[in-house]
């Protein structure tokens, strides 16, 4: 009788065990990575590609040929300037998000949602 219980005392441990680490792995594959401190946040993501596709839109209503390379560089430039930020900086960014596809398409996901919103408010007048 006592070997009997102790055989199940340690199938239960060990059960117990199992069902610890397989809790502890989902709760840690579930944990948010975290974002290095050199990387835009999301919100700011959202708010200069906002800014860089408005820029990209103004300098499309020019014609062909009309505008120098300068002057379509240099446009981009404002923006990154408005935002405190260098082409570095930003393509540090969007690479580490470009390897994270759920977050980029959170991103721009609002990126879309702030142009349209942008876009009805120009229209409204």
């Amino acid at each position: 009788m006592h070997y009997a219980s102790n055989k199940r005392i340690t199938q239960s441990a060990r059960r117990l065990f199992w069902l610890l680490c397989l809790a502890g792995a989902v709760s840690c594959s579930r944990q948010e990575e975290q974002r290095p401190p050199d990387i835009l946040a999301p919100d700011q993501m959202v708010e200069i590609l906002s800014d860089m596709h408005l820029a990209q839109a103004d300098l499309q209503e020019a014609p062909p040929g009309t505008l120098p390379d300068e002057t379509r560089a240099g446009r981009y430039r404002d923006v990154l300037e408005a935002h405190g930020l260098t082409w570095s900086e930003l393509r540090t960014s969007i690479d580490y998000y470009s390897r994270r596809p759920e977050k980029l398409t959170e991103i721009y996901d609002r990126v879309i949602e702030a142009l349209s919103r942008k876009q009805a408010e120009a229209a409204a007048g």
